[in-house]
């Protein structure tokens, strides 16, 4: 019979040196932690990377190669914003009602989301530089790039 007063710890001995739950739980919890912050990290880089290429493509785009999109092209943009904007609402507004740290994997994904609300939303209201493919004679939205490469 096992006295009541008895207390159970799973140790496991390894190289030496006594590993227990408690210690295997706060490592764990550490890994977590250093993910999330490594995560924000490659966000903001992200998301720097996309203004500064977007910068240098509005800057070095001559003037003749910026268009308005066309309609149809216009309302799909218009379809993606308000999609972008519901769902990156549904993600930060609980986090604030609650007064919630995000993890690294929300700012990530909301990251993704902001850009592509803003690049949609140039899309709708700004000229946009436009090339033609010389092979496919297909127009180039050349935001689109800067915000494909970072993301």
């Amino acid at each position: 019979s096992v006295p009541k007063e008895a207390k159970y710890d799973i140790s496991i001995t390894k190289s030496g040196t006594d590993v227990t739950a408690s210690n295997l739980f706060e490592s764990q919890h550490d890994r977590t932690r250093s993910m999330d912050e490594y995560l924000v990290i490659i966000s903001a880089c992200g998301f720097f990377t996309w203004i500064f290429l977007g910068a240098l493509v509005y800057m070095f785009t001559p003037a003749e190669h910026f268009h308005h999109i066309d309609s149809s092209a216009r309302q799909a943009a218009s379809v993606a914003v308000i999609t972008l904007l519901v769902s990156l609402l549904g993600q930060v507004l609980p986090l604030f009602l609650h007064r919630e740290k995000p993890h690294g994997i929300i700012i990530g994904a909301c990251t993704v989301q902001l850009v592509a609300l803003i690049n949609n939303s140039i899309f709708i209201f700004f000229p946009v530089p436009i090339r033609i493919d010389p092979v496919t004679l297909r127009n180039v939205y050349l935001t689109r790039w800067c915000e494909w490469a970072p993301l």
